[in-house]
Protein backbone atom coordinates (compact mmCIF):
# COMPACT_ATOMS: atom_id res chain seq x y z
CA UNK A 1 0.00 0.00 0.00
CA UNK A 2 1.24 3.10 -1.13
CA UNK A 3 0.64 6.42 0.73
CA UNK A 4 1.74 9.84 -1.65
CA UNK A 5 1.59 13.21 0.17
CA UNK A 6 1.38 16.11 -1.85
CA UNK A 7 2.48 19.23 -0.26
CA UNK A 8 -0.01 21.45 -2.46
CA UNK A 9 -2.69 19.87 -1.96
CA UNK A 10 -4.93 19.23 1.02
CA UNK A 11 -5.73 15.85 0.64
CA UNK A 12 -4.37 12.59 0.89
CA UNK A 13 -3.34 9.88 -1.81
CA UNK A 14 -3.57 6.23 -0.61
CA UNK A 15 -3.24 3.30 -3.41
CA UNK A 16 -4.18 -0.11 -2.40
CA UNK A 17 -2.75 -2.72 -4.51
CA UNK A 18 -4.57 -6.37 -4.66
CA UNK A 19 -4.57 -9.49 -6.76
CA UNK A 20 -8.28 -11.13 -7.50
CA UNK A 21 -8.28 -14.93 -7.58
CA UNK A 22 -10.73 -16.58 -9.45
CA UNK A 23 -11.76 -20.13 -8.77
CA UNK A 24 -12.83 -22.82 -10.49
CA UNK A 25 -16.21 -22.40 -9.25
CA UNK A 26 -16.56 -18.74 -10.18
CA UNK A 27 -16.44 -17.03 -6.66
CA UNK A 28 -12.98 -14.98 -6.28
CA UNK A 29 -10.72 -14.32 -3.30
CA UNK A 30 -8.98 -11.05 -2.56
CA UNK A 31 -4.93 -10.77 -1.46
CA UNK A 32 -4.08 -7.02 -0.50
CA UNK A 33 -0.32 -6.87 -0.96
CA UNK A 34 0.81 -5.93 2.62
CA UNK A 35 4.28 -4.71 1.85
CA UNK A 36 6.87 -4.17 -0.66
CA UNK A 37 8.30 -7.88 -0.13
CA UNK A 38 4.48 -9.13 -1.27
CA UNK A 39 4.86 -6.81 -4.21
CA UNK A 40 7.65 -8.83 -5.23
CA UNK A 41 6.76 -12.02 -4.79
CA UNK A 42 3.47 -11.78 -6.73
CA UNK A 43 5.63 -9.85 -9.54
CA UNK A 44 8.25 -12.97 -9.24
CA UNK A 45 5.11 -15.29 -10.24
CA UNK A 46 4.34 -13.04 -13.41
CA UNK A 47 2.10 -10.33 -12.26
CA UNK A 48 2.26 -7.19 -13.30
CA UNK A 49 1.11 -4.06 -11.99
CA UNK A 50 -2.02 -2.13 -13.47
CA UNK A 51 -0.91 0.93 -15.10
CA UNK A 52 2.15 -0.45 -15.27
CA UNK A 53 1.45 -3.45 -18.04
CA UNK A 54 0.99 -1.14 -21.04
CA UNK A 55 4.30 0.91 -20.78
CA UNK A 56 6.26 -2.90 -21.23
CA UNK A 57 7.58 -3.73 -23.96
CA UNK A 58 8.18 -7.29 -24.38
CA UNK A 59 10.45 -8.82 -26.13
CA UNK A 60 10.50 -11.96 -25.90
CA UNK A 61 7.63 -14.84 -26.28
CA UNK A 62 7.71 -15.99 -22.20
CA UNK A 63 7.37 -12.41 -21.25
CA UNK A 64 4.13 -11.90 -23.04
CA UNK A 65 2.86 -15.02 -21.32
CA UNK A 66 3.66 -13.42 -18.08
CA UNK A 67 1.43 -10.60 -18.71
CA UNK A 68 -1.86 -12.02 -19.47
CA UNK A 69 -4.77 -10.28 -17.95
CA UNK A 70 -5.52 -13.08 -15.54
CA UNK A 71 -1.99 -12.09 -14.00
CA UNK A 72 -2.62 -8.49 -12.92
CA UNK A 73 -2.44 -6.36 -9.66
CA UNK A 74 -5.40 -4.24 -9.52
CA UNK A 75 -5.09 -0.70 -7.71
CA UNK A 76 -6.78 0.89 -5.64
CA UNK A 77 -6.85 4.48 -5.45
CA UNK A 78 -8.29 6.28 -2.62
CA UNK A 79 -7.68 10.42 -1.81
CA UNK A 80 -8.36 11.57 2.22
CA UNK A 81 -8.49 15.15 3.36
CA UNK A 82 -5.57 16.20 5.11
CA UNK A 83 -6.49 17.46 8.91
CA UNK A 84 -5.39 20.67 9.18
CA UNK A 85 -3.85 22.29 12.62
CA UNK A 86 -7.55 22.83 14.06
CA UNK A 87 -9.01 19.36 12.94
CA UNK A 88 -5.95 17.68 14.79
CA UNK A 89 -6.30 19.95 18.51
CA UNK A 90 -10.10 19.13 17.83
CA UNK A 91 -9.16 15.05 17.83
CA UNK A 92 -6.68 15.82 20.66
CA UNK A 93 -9.04 17.58 22.57
CA UNK A 94 -11.57 15.14 22.69
CA UNK A 95 -9.18 12.59 23.68
CA UNK A 96 -8.09 13.93 26.30
CA UNK A 97 -9.43 13.38 29.62
CA UNK A 98 -8.97 16.07 32.72
CA UNK A 99 -8.56 14.92 36.10
CA UNK A 100 -8.27 17.74 39.16
CA UNK A 101 -5.45 16.69 41.41
CA UNK A 102 -4.39 18.26 44.49
CA UNK A 103 -1.57 20.07 42.36
CA UNK A 104 -4.14 21.42 39.52
CA UNK A 105 -5.57 19.65 36.63
CA UNK A 106 -3.86 16.69 34.70
CA UNK A 107 -4.73 16.20 31.32
CA UNK A 108 -4.46 12.33 30.09
CA UNK A 109 -4.81 10.58 26.73
CA UNK A 110 -7.99 8.56 28.02
CA UNK A 111 -7.57 5.84 25.25
CA UNK A 112 -4.06 5.45 26.16
CA UNK A 113 -4.63 5.44 29.37
CA UNK A 114 -6.82 2.60 29.08
CA UNK A 115 -4.82 0.37 27.14
CA UNK A 116 -1.84 0.40 29.83
CA UNK A 117 -4.45 -0.09 32.26
CA UNK A 118 -5.43 -3.34 30.16
CA UNK A 119 -1.85 -4.09 29.22
CA UNK A 120 -0.69 -4.26 33.16
CA UNK A 121 -4.00 -5.83 34.12
CA UNK A 122 -3.11 -8.59 31.56
CA UNK A 123 0.53 -9.33 33.02
CA UNK A 124 -0.79 -9.02 36.43
CA UNK A 125 -2.58 -12.00 35.50
CA UNK A 126 -0.15 -13.38 33.60
CA UNK A 127 2.40 -13.05 36.32
CA UNK A 128 0.07 -14.87 39.17
CA UNK A 129 -0.78 -17.91 36.15
CA UNK A 130 3.26 -17.99 36.35
CA UNK A 131 3.43 -17.86 40.47
CA UNK A 132 0.79 -20.66 40.33
CA UNK A 133 2.09 -22.91 38.39
CA UNK A 134 5.38 -22.82 40.46
CA UNK A 135 3.20 -23.43 42.98
CA UNK A 136 1.82 -26.47 41.78
CA UNK A 137 4.65 -28.52 40.84
CA UNK A 138 4.16 -32.42 42.13
CA UNK A 139 4.14 -31.88 46.19
CA UNK A 140 1.81 -28.62 45.99
CA UNK A 141 -0.70 -30.82 43.80
CA UNK A 142 -0.52 -33.59 46.19
CA UNK A 143 -1.63 -30.79 49.25
CA UNK A 144 -4.48 -29.07 47.06
CA UNK A 145 -6.26 -31.46 44.98
CA UNK A 146 -4.84 -35.68 45.34
CA UNK A 147 -5.22 -35.52 49.08
CA UNK A 148 -8.64 -33.45 49.81
CA UNK A 149 -9.91 -36.16 47.29
CA UNK A 150 -8.42 -39.18 49.37
CA UNK A 151 -8.79 -37.57 52.84
CA UNK A 152 -13.34 -37.24 51.86
CA UNK A 153 -13.32 -41.17 51.13
CA UNK A 154 -11.33 -41.86 54.77
CA UNK A 155 -14.96 -41.87 56.31
CA UNK A 156 -16.37 -44.19 53.26
CA UNK A 157 -14.20 -46.87 53.89
CA UNK A 158 -14.82 -46.49 57.63
CA UNK A 159 -18.53 -46.90 56.95
CA UNK A 160 -17.42 -50.21 54.82
CA UNK A 161 -15.67 -51.86 57.58
CA UNK A 162 -18.63 -51.33 60.10
CA UNK A 163 -21.07 -52.42 58.06
CA UNK A 164 -18.48 -55.47 57.64
CA UNK A 165 -17.93 -56.22 61.07
CA UNK A 166 -21.87 -55.82 61.57
CA UNK A 167 -23.43 -58.27 59.27
CA UNK A 168 -20.42 -60.48 59.66
CA UNK A 169 -22.60 -62.22 62.59
CA UNK A 170 -25.31 -62.76 59.55
CA UNK A 171 -23.28 -64.01 56.77
CA UNK A 172 -26.09 -66.13 54.89
CA UNK A 173 -28.41 -63.86 55.17
CA UNK A 174 -26.44 -60.77 54.06
CA UNK A 175 -24.17 -62.35 51.76
CA UNK A 176 -25.08 -60.75 48.94
CA UNK A 177 -24.80 -57.17 51.12
CA UNK A 178 -21.24 -58.56 52.18
CA UNK A 179 -19.70 -59.29 48.37
CA UNK A 180 -21.09 -55.91 47.43
CA UNK A 181 -18.83 -54.08 50.37
CA UNK A 182 -16.03 -56.11 49.77
CA UNK A 183 -16.15 -55.42 46.29
CA UNK A 184 -16.49 -51.52 46.81
CA UNK A 185 -13.73 -52.28 49.55
CA UNK A 186 -11.12 -53.29 47.08
CA UNK A 187 -12.16 -50.58 44.57
CA UNK A 188 -11.52 -48.19 46.90
CA UNK A 189 -8.35 -49.44 48.14
CA UNK A 190 -6.95 -49.71 44.22
CA UNK A 191 -8.12 -46.20 43.73
CA UNK A 192 -5.93 -45.35 46.52
CA UNK A 193 -3.07 -47.58 45.35
CA UNK A 194 -2.90 -45.36 41.91
CA UNK A 195 -2.23 -42.28 44.52
CA UNK A 196 0.71 -44.03 46.52
CA UNK A 197 -2.19 -44.40 49.49
CA UNK A 198 -2.05 -47.57 51.41
CA UNK A 199 -5.13 -48.37 54.18
CA UNK A 200 -3.04 -50.23 57.43
CA UNK A 201 -4.27 -51.82 60.54
CA UNK A 202 -3.16 -54.33 62.95
CA UNK A 203 -4.10 -57.50 64.64
CA UNK A 204 -4.76 -58.17 67.88
CA UNK A 205 -1.83 -58.96 70.62
CA UNK A 206 0.52 -57.11 68.06
CA UNK A 207 2.63 -54.43 69.72
CA UNK A 208 1.78 -50.76 69.75
CA UNK A 209 3.43 -48.63 67.56
CA UNK A 210 2.74 -44.60 68.64
CA UNK A 211 4.16 -43.51 64.95
CA UNK A 212 1.10 -45.74 63.74
CA UNK A 213 -1.33 -45.70 66.24
CA UNK A 214 -3.78 -43.85 68.53
CA UNK A 215 -4.76 -45.28 71.25
CA UNK A 216 -8.60 -44.24 72.85
CA UNK A 217 -8.96 -47.22 74.40
CA UNK A 218 -8.11 -50.26 77.34
CA UNK A 219 -8.68 -53.55 78.15
CA UNK A 220 -7.95 -54.99 81.41
CA UNK A 221 -5.71 -58.27 80.75
CA UNK A 222 -4.53 -60.33 83.32
CA UNK A 223 -1.25 -61.56 81.19
CA UNK A 224 1.47 -59.13 82.04
CA UNK A 225 2.61 -59.90 78.58
CA UNK A 226 -0.03 -58.34 76.38
CA UNK A 227 0.70 -54.84 78.45
CA UNK A 228 0.33 -52.38 75.97
CA UNK A 229 -0.30 -54.90 72.73
CA UNK A 230 -3.13 -54.29 70.55
CA UNK A 231 -6.78 -55.73 72.03
CA UNK A 232 -8.38 -54.39 68.38
CA UNK A 233 -8.22 -52.34 65.79
CA UNK A 234 -10.74 -49.79 66.02
CA UNK A 235 -10.54 -48.04 62.65
CA UNK A 236 -7.71 -48.16 60.12
CA UNK A 237 -4.93 -45.94 58.96
CA UNK A 238 -4.20 -44.43 56.10
CA UNK A 239 -0.49 -43.45 55.26
CA UNK A 240 1.43 -42.33 51.77
CA UNK A 241 5.21 -43.99 51.46
CA UNK A 242 6.29 -42.91 54.93
CA UNK A 243 4.19 -40.07 55.37
CA UNK A 244 0.71 -40.85 58.17
CA UNK A 245 -2.55 -39.10 57.41
CA UNK A 246 -4.84 -40.63 59.63
CA UNK A 247 -3.51 -42.68 62.82
CA UNK A 248 -4.83 -46.54 63.44
CA UNK A 249 -7.23 -46.21 66.37
CA UNK A 250 -6.88 -48.61 68.73
CA UNK A 251 -7.48 -50.43 72.21
CA UNK A 252 -4.62 -51.71 74.42
CA UNK A 253 -4.65 -53.91 76.95
CA UNK A 254 -3.99 -53.04 80.70
CA UNK A 255 -2.20 -55.24 82.86
CA UNK A 256 -4.60 -55.56 86.20
CA UNK A 257 -3.76 -57.54 89.39
CA UNK A 258 -6.78 -59.97 89.78
CA UNK A 259 -8.09 -60.10 93.46
CA UNK A 260 -8.19 -63.65 94.70
CA UNK A 261 -11.27 -65.16 96.13
CA UNK A 262 -9.48 -66.48 99.36
CA UNK A 263 -12.37 -68.44 101.74
CA UNK A 264 -11.96 -68.18 105.10
CA UNK A 265 -12.28 -71.17 107.18
CA UNK A 266 -14.69 -71.17 109.84
CA UNK A 267 -13.13 -71.80 113.24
Amino acid sequence: MGILLDPSKQFISIEIFYVEEVLKHGNSIFHFIRSADDLAEWKSKGYVVEGEAASVSPTTPSMEAKQTPDKLISKLITHWTKPTWKDQNIIISRSLKTTATGDGTVNELDGVKQQVNDLAGNNELLKNAIDLNRELGTESYDERVVLPLVRSLFPVVDFIHDAQAALATNTPRYQRAIQYLDGLHTQIAQFLASYGIEIFRHDAEEKFNPKLMQPIKREPTGDRKLTSCIAASLQCGFKKDERILRLEKVSLYKHEEQEKNVKGKEL
